[in-house]
């Protein structure tokens, strides 16, 4: 028979994910496994599952090589939050392009921007951008 159960959008991919259509289909085969399975007041198993782990991370993809410091890159702006740009590299790697409020307010998400490469740590999975 099926199961009905939940995969919450951080675990759905290594990147973040702010429409999971933009990753699955109703009816899509998808390799999965349980994380957590919980009982709730009416005794309706609640099912949690996990789909990234069965998909590479990005960061296992990339090499650092291709984006010494100040190499130019094309990047897209994912998410807008109190600190900058959260932006992606093609590889689907996120980072953060630091930036005022007033910088950031003529950014958009999907916006593509050109930008320089400042720091790339590969360990911690984490790059930083700047538009100079």
């Amino acid at each position: 028979g099926n199961i009905d159960g939940l995969i919450h959008k951080g675990n759905l991919a290594h990147e973040y994910v702010s429409d999971a259509n933009q990753y699955v289909r109703v009816g899509d085969p998808i390799k999965v496994k349980v994380i957590s399975k919980k009982v709730d007041e009416n005794g309706k198993y609640r099912i949690e599952f996990n789909h990234k782990e069965f998909i590479s991370s990005p960061w296992e993809r990339i090499r650092t090589k291709d984006y010494p410091h100040n190499s130019k890159v094309n990047v897209e702006v994912r998410k807008i939050t109190e600190k900058g740009l959260v932006v992606r590299l093609k590889e689907g790697c996120l980072g953060l392009l630091p930036l005022t409020s007033e910088e950031k307010s003529k950014y958009s998400i999907g916006d593509e921007l050109n930008v320089k490469m400042k720091k790339m740590d590969k360990e911690k999975k984490q790059f930083y951008v700047s538009l100079k």
